[in-house]
């Protein structure tokens, strides 16, 4: 019985999504045209066109159309920061501490751009939850970046093949060139 209702839920979904194309509605986000966004600061990530972004300083702030994702990017001195490690532990400390959650994931290594980088999954581990967090961290010649994407559990199950496949299309700035007021 779960099962079909499942079924049901998922055709529907497709139904809607069909429907919404052939009434001139917005494509979905992979079919929509990919652009390259650039940050003050010299980085760039590729997504969909009708994605907004805000850029102030140090952090730059890019949200799908339907507001469900926002992949907000920090980025901060290697030099005033410390070791990867280091790195990886101030993020991850700072956000469970604020929000009163737990790693739902290890550690594990992943490539962005042209960059090994590590990713954890942050959340209260309630699928009904409004909020979990992807977070990424990496370096970049100079700088080190946290990439946090930010969705519901359930979006994250539809979608988040494609968030991810956005953050690996990010190339962080790597030092000299960047502009250094606002920067960590």
């Amino acid at each position: 019985m779960e099962c079909s209702w499942a079924f049901g839920g998922m055709l529907l979904l497709s139904l809607c999504a069909v429907a919404c194309e052939r009434s001139g509605g917005s494509p979905s986000p992979s079919q929509d045209k990919m652009l390259e966004l650039r940050s003050h600061l010299g980085s760039t990530i590729v997504c969909p066109s009708r994605w907004t972004q805000e850029d102030n300083g140090d952090t730059w702030k890019i949200t799908s159309e339907d507001g469900q994702a926002t992949i907000t990017i920090w980025v901060f001195r290697v030099a005033a920061t410390g070791t990867m490690d280091q790195f990886k532990s101030m993020m991850v400390d700072s956000i469970m501490r604020e929000k009163k959650w737990k790693k739902l994931t290890e550690w594990t290594g992943v490539q962005i751009g042209d960059d090994p980088a590590w990713k954890v999954r942050l959340g209260s581990g309630d699928d009904a939850a409004s909020e979990s967090w992807g977070v990424f961290v990496l370096r970049t010649g100079e700088y080190y970046h946290a990439i946090v994407l930010a969705t519901s559990p359930t979006v994250l199950r539809f979608n988040g093949g494609f968030y991810e496949d956005v953050i690996r299309s990010f190339r962080g700035c790597r030092g000299k060139t960047m502009a250094e007021p606002g920067v960590h």
